[in-house]
């Protein structure tokens, strides 16, 4: 663990890393899932994410958790509160939360690829 006690991935043994880099992710279901995994992986820095991944066991961190707000924020062009990473961690908890707090912005993203191959 770091001071912070966050998980220190570099001091992990090769093939821990290795097990934890190749683990079985279950897919997104959704959308607003996918577009979750997508930025998690992207504001973390690894390369994949599943729906039942926990963002501050993945490396996660306070500053890390603003950025991933942040990116909420423009990717539903809502107001986003840090404070709902903190209580819904994982993808799917973070997905039913925006879902209930922010169904406005979750439906213009999940229609958002449908005008955009001209299916409505």
């Amino acid at each position: 663990l770091t001071p912070n006690g966050k998980l220190d991935r570099a001091a992990l043994p090769a093939a821990l890393r290795a097990q934890t880099a190749g683990r079985a992710l279950r897919e997104a279901d959704t959308p607003l899932q996918q577009a979750l995994c997508e930025t998690f992986s992207a504001v973390l820095d690894v390369p994949r994410v599943g729906i039942d991944d926990d963002f501050f066991e993945l490396g996660g961190d306070s500053i890390a958790a603003v950025r991933l707000t942040g990116a909420l924020q423009r990717l539903l062009d809502d107001n986003v509160m840090l404070i709902a990473l903190f209580n819904a961690s994982t993808v799917v908890a973070l997905a039913d939360y925006l879902e209930q707090h922010h169904a406005e912005a979750v439906q213009r993203l999940g229609a958002a690829p449908l005008l955009e191959q001209g299916e409505l």
